[in-house]
């Protein structure tokens, strides 16, 4: 196994990892394989995932985003989907991160009214 992991780790491109895959003969026994999770139907889940390296790092970013937001609602004492949690990006950050956001309905996600030091601060959590 730990040849495999090795020829795997150190594959230069797609075509070598798949010329490796198909070197091994633990690859095409039926009996190696099963569904993920255990679960026949799963394909939903497996197929929600996103489809290229840079949609999926966003979206690894915008859910660290949201869960700061979300424990700063927790801080609060505001749950997170009740109504007194903030609705907006725009009202997340006015409320918690102390920005001033002029006009929010109609500049919605431009921070640009903030002063400088506001807007280039580093957050303790980072």
């Amino acid at each position: 196994m730990k040849n495999l992991f090795e020829e795997l780790f150190h594959a230069p491109t797609e075509d070598a990892v798949n010329n490796i895959i198909q070197s091994y003969s633990i690859f095409h026994d039926p009996s190696n394989w099963r569904p993920y999770g255990n679960t026949q139907s799963n394909f939903s889940v497996v197929e929600n995932q996103q489809s290229n390296s840079v949609a999926s790092l966003v979206e690894k970013l915008t859910n660290s985003i949201d869960a700061l937001l979300m424990k700063k609602c927790y801080e609060a004492g505001i749950e997170p989907q009740s109504h007194d949690a903030p609705k907006t990006m725009d009202e997340d950050v006015h409320k918690f991160y102390g920005g001033v956001v002029p006009e929010l309905a109609s500049r919605a996600h431009q921070h640009n009214g903030w002063p400088y030091r506001q807007r280039t601060r580093r957050h303790p959590a980072w």
